[in-house]
Order: C-alpha cells, then structure tokens, then sequence
C-alpha cells in the first residue's frame, strides 16, 4: 500500500513541475525529467530553450562487436566528464557512419535503409535507401553530359558491399531544420569520391556532378547557402545547387596543397581548416609506439564564395574545434560556454591505458595491441602552440578489427 504521508509527485501543480523544470541545466537530466510521467511531460516543453548549448559527446563504438548486441551505445559526455550508456534499439546491426546537429546517420546493410536519429528524443526520419537508382544533377541536361562526360551507373548499392562498405559514407549535413520540407540532406562518399543529396520526402538520392579534374581525389564536401563545396588538395569547386552551375575553383598555394584540409561549418558561414604537422610530431612507424600525440599547427581559413578566395582567420579566441577520426568534427562558439577554452582542439585518439596515458598506438600493429590494451582517448592542444594535453584516458576499450569503427562528435540537443 502506498505511504500516505509521501508526496504523489504526478499530483504536484503544473506550475510547479514548469519552474522545476526551467531549473535544469543537463539535458540528459531534462530527458528523464520528462520521462517521470504523462503531467510531467506535458508541463515541461519538449524543445526547451533555457537549456545552455550542451558540450559535444564523443559516440564511441562499443568493444562487443562480436558478441549479440544489445542496443547499447556509449556516449562521453565532455561537460560532465562521464560515460553515458543510451539504449537505441533502433541502431541494432546498422552501421552509424556520421552525425550532424544532434542526428546519428545510421544505415543497414547494402544500403537498403537509411535514416535520421536523435539518440535522446528517439526521433527518426527516413532517408531514401541506396538501393534505388540515384538521379543525376546533369540529368536531361545536354550541356552537362558533355561537359561531364558519361555519368556513372545509376545504382550505386555496390558501394555497401565491399569490406569497407558499411562505412562508406563518412559526413553528413543540411541546410535547415529537418521538419523544413526545402532541408536539403547532403551526404559525402569519400572513397567514391562524391556527394549526394535529397530532400525530406523525396524517394531516391540525386548526386552533384564532380570536379573538372577527373583525377582529383576528394577529400571533403559542405554544403552551405545553397551552394555545394567539394575540397581537393589542389582547389575547392563551388556547385550552386538552385542556379545548377559551377561558381568556380579556389586554388591552394603549394604549402597548403599537402596537407589534410577539412570543411567546418559555422555560424558566419563555411570554413576550411588546415592540419600542419611539426617535425616533432608522434609516432607514425610501425616501431614508433613510444611518440606523444602529434604536435600540430592548425590553421582556420574563411572560405568566401563571392570572391572565390579563402581568408585566414587571426583570431581563434573565439572558436573551439573537436576533431574525430573519418571526417566527423564540430566547431562551436566558445561565447555560449563560459567555461570553455577558446583557440584550441579536442582530439581524439587511440591510445594505451596499460602504460602511459600519453603513449599513442598504431592500430595497424596487431602484435603490439597483444601488449598494450588499446583504448579511445581525448587531448586538448592550443590551436596556436598544437601541444596536446591528456582530457581524459581510457574513455573506453577499442575494439581489435579492422577497419576500426569510426567514433565521432555528437552535439546532444532536442531539434
């Protein structure tokens, strides 16, 4: 029987549950305090907006792959400094190639099912699967068949089927709010070197036409204002999407020409960052498993399309870059934490809990992994200075094959 003299906390006035729940900072913690009950819920608005921007998660993989999985994913959470476990049925044998927005892009085998998923509301929304022909942007357009030549085939379902294939796509992004029926959703295949895009709704994917250079390998893809961008070592190709047209080309300078470049998007538009590796950088042999991460100057460039050029910017103070393995990084805006550092980099990387924490693993050796356990880890460094330091070690156990899963920065929020 119940106590009568203990509050019955679905009675408590509405007003009441309302305050509380304004007085919630965590979102996880918002999350369950939704989930008490039914007049918790509905006293409490589901996009709340007294939240404060949450710090990126780190997803990581989980170190049962061969066992039954069971639904759990792991999650760091960075401003807690704590290892989140959410049950997602729904990722149950997908492959969860990237993230954008507080969305997982999860996709099945071969390609026959894509979706959208927010791992806190549990929100989805469908994407066209890969296993229907793809459209082209050049499709009944004559002046694009010539200057493109012979498009591809039209089905592009092969791509999920080699080893690699379940990670095939590695970024996503779009324009607006999914519940935007105009949210164009672009997806980048980086070993096909091509990028896709569709709308809500639509029923098939339709891909953007490649760079003029038929040898040029594409490193990264963003889309920004209605404009697709697609990075090479030698340029960045400009494709507007609505005047179906190739803007033009911005050329690199030798020195930028070999190094990783990548596409951010931010608040005041696109940017490019450029990692410079130092001579005393960590280790990259296959004996050289006693190097400290990598010393690296990143440079942060403004990509400005009406001039076709790209600036430097000077002044990182106000911006925090989180870098991941597979082309998944985010850029924030240090003026919505007032307890974040601003001009630096979080990384992440695999490394040794058994010896020293600051020891970086070649996960190509398999014979040093039988002595010293793997493990995924997170560095900050000074985007001026490029020295990192240990955040955290031993966020969790790095699963023994290969490829290795991709593990990748998720900004938690409700939209």
């Amino acid at each position: 029987m119940e106590d009568s003299t203990s509050p019955y906390w679905a009675h408590l006035p509405l007003a009441a549950v309302r305050l509380i729940s304004q007085k919630i900072k965590c979102i996880t913690d918002y999350v369950q305090f939704r989930a008490v009950c039914s007049p918790w819920s509905a006293a409490s608005l589901p996009k709340p907006c007294h939240l404060p921007h949450q710090l990126p998660w780190l997803m990581v993989p989980s170190p049962k792959l061969f066992q039954e999985d069971d639904g759990i994913r792991l999650f760091y959470d960075l401003w807690e400094a704590k290892m989140r476990k959410i049950h997602l049925p729904e990722t149950i044998d997908k492959v969860c190639c990237a993230s954008y927005r507080g969305w997982l892009l999860l996709v099945a085998r071969g390609g026959s099912e894509l979706f959208l998923l927010n791992p806190l509301t549990r929100a989805r929304v469908e994407l066209p699967p890969f296993t229907i022909p793809v459209k082209h942007i050049w499709d009944g357009d004559e002046e694009d068949i010539r200057r493109w030549g012979v498009p591809p085939p039209r089905k592009v379902d092969y791509l999920f089927k080699s080893m690699m294939g379940d990670k095939v796509i590695t970024k996503v992004t779009f324009s607006t709010d999914l519940t935007d029926p105009n949210c164009v959703i672009m997806v980048f295949f980086q070993r096909f070197k091509g990028i896709f895009f569709c709308k809500v709704g639509d029923c098939c994917w339709t891909q953007v036409a490649q760079p003029p250079a038929p040898t040029a390998e594409l490193a990264d893809a963003a889309y920004n204002n209605g404009s697709f961008y697609l990075l090479d070592n030698g340029a960045i190709y400009i494709y507007n999407l609505n005047k179906h047209k190739n803007l033009g080309m911005c050329f690199f300078e030798p020195e930028l020409q070999a190094v990783p470049k990548f596409f951010l998007v931010g608040k005041s538009g696109l940017y490019m960052v450029a990692v410079h590796n130092t001579e005393d950088g960590g280790c990259v042999g296959a004996e050289g498993a006693t190097g400290k991460p990598p010393v690296q100057k990143i440079e942060l460039y403004q990509v400005i399309e009406s001039r076709m050029e790209f600036k430097l910017i000077n002044d990182t103070s106000d911006i925090a870059i989180f870098y991941g393995d597979n082309y998944h990084y985010l850029a924030v805006g240090t003026d919505d934490w007032g307890s974040l550092d601003g001009g630096g980099i979080y990384k992440e990387y695999v490394c040794s809990s058994s010896v020293d924490n600051e020891i970086m693993l070649n996960y190509l050796v398999f014979k040093y992994w039988n002595v010293h356990e793997p493990c995924y880890g997170i560095f900050f460094a000074k985007l001026d200075e490029g020295r990192s330091d240990p955040v955290v070690v031993g966020v969790s156990k790095m699963p023994q094959v290969w490829p290795p899963p991709p593990s990748m920065w998720f900004q938690p929020n409700f939209v």
